[in-house]
């Protein structure tokens, strides 16, 4: 199978499994004692430095990836990156069209009252 395909494929099997992950972590949380303590000994150590160095890291794997010899790595990334941008806009457009729905819902409610 072509890299850019799995690629996409292990793109869109990471955004599907991300919000039921994040519901599970919710659960942990409010759930088990160990799980919270350890969330906040985590958002504890967070510092300016960790941030900056967290940064530094992804930007030279991303840049490994793009800038490799080998061009099934470059096209992974691009069909990972590009599934990863399509939801971006996707939720941004969703967002936009939320806000369009509410903004409407408030000026229909004020003409009937």
């Amino acid at each position: 199978m072509p890299a850019l395909f799995t690629g996409v494929s292990d793109g869109v099997i990471g955004e599907v499994t991300e919000f039921p992950q994040l519901v599970k972590l919710g659960y942990d949380v409010a759930t088990k004692k160990e799980v919270r303590e350890g969330l906040w000994n985590s958002v504890k150590n967070i510092s300016v430095e960790s941030i900056k160095d967290a940064s530094v890291k992804f930007y030279e794997e991303k840049k490994a990836n793009y800038t490799s010899d080998k061009h099934y790595i470059v096209n992974h990334t691009i069909g990972q990156d590009g599934v990863q941008l399509a939801s971006i806009i996707i939720g941004v457009g969703g967002i936009k069209s939320a806000v369009k729905n509410v903004d409407e819902g408030v000026e229909k409610a004020g003409k009937e009252i």
